[in-house]
């Protein structure tokens, strides 16, 4: 079974308004950048298995335009403001005119088919052809827009991906670690004994450290840094410290 999604989706989905949507919008653009009023519209879509007679106007790797050449003058006719049908034009108009027609369609091919999800290599016309009509705001049919089922699955499979969510805005590093728990371990003062000694010692022995109980002595955070300055808050019980230099002020 192949992978590709246009290989099974049902024509309903090819269909579906967000797809047509895409072509709509290409249309719009196209016809804003070319013309002032007139618009080329969307009208039907055909699921066929064969080409339009019409000969192609122009192409892309995965579309094509058809039309007579009556009706690409028409489209052209329609970006000048002039009817081709009044006016006799020399040979030279004539080329003059057609390299402006045939600059147009290709716009519109490529326009479309970017719309349609790029050019992603010529879609095999196997996997079926799908056909809209062309016509101006009047009404009037001008142009074919044969496309593939292909080009229509990658348009689907395009709408069919999640959207990225934004990335969530950055917390700053105080906001990140406000709530962290940390050690703080007082530093009551310390005490030299010999090793001799100190492998001596049995419980009830006294070690006679190097600062008095009420004198101010280091608190220390991680990284055994001293973060701030505090005394006993009551001799009696020494579980209660209270501060004399706030952290980062106890210079």
């Amino acid at each position: 079974m192949s992978t590709e999604a246009w290989d099974w989706l049902p024509e309903e989905a090819l269909a579906a308004p967000g797809v047509l949507k895409g072509l709509d919008d290409a249309l719009e653009d196209w016809s804003r950048r070319w013309f002032s009023t007139w618009r080329l519209l969307r009208q039907g879509v055909n699921f066929t298995g064969s080409a339009p007679e019409q000969p192609v106007v122009a192409a892309g790797s995965s579309l094509r335009i058809r039309g007579t050449a009556q009706s690409a003058d028409k489209v052209a006719a329609g970006a000048l403001h002039m009817d081709f049908a009044r006016l006799e034009l020399s040979d030279a108009d004539q080329v003059v005119l057609q390299g402006f027609r045939d600059r147009i369609l290709l716009d519109l091919a490529r326009t479309v088919e970017t719309a349609l999800g790029g050019e992603a290599g010529a879609a095999d016309p196997a996997s079926g052809l799908v056909v809209f009509d062309l016509r101006d705001d009047e009404g009037r049919k001008l142009l074919l827009l044969e496309t593939t089922r292909a080009a229509l699955g990658r348009r689907r499979r395009s709408l069919l991906r999640p959207t990225p969510r934004p990335a969530a805005p950055l917390t700053d590093i105080g906001s990140a670690i406000a709530e962290a728990p940390v050690t703080v371990e007082a530093r009551l003062g310390s005490a030299v004994v010999p090793l001799t000694e100190a492998r001596k010692l049995t419980a009830g022995d006294v070690l006679v450290l190097d600062q008095p109980l009420d004198a101010p002595f280091e608190l220390a955070g991680p990284g055994d840094t001293a973060i701030a300055c505090a005394t006993l808050a009551d001799a009696a019980s020494p579980r209660s410290l209270r501060l004399q230099a706030a952290p980062g002020r106890q210079r």
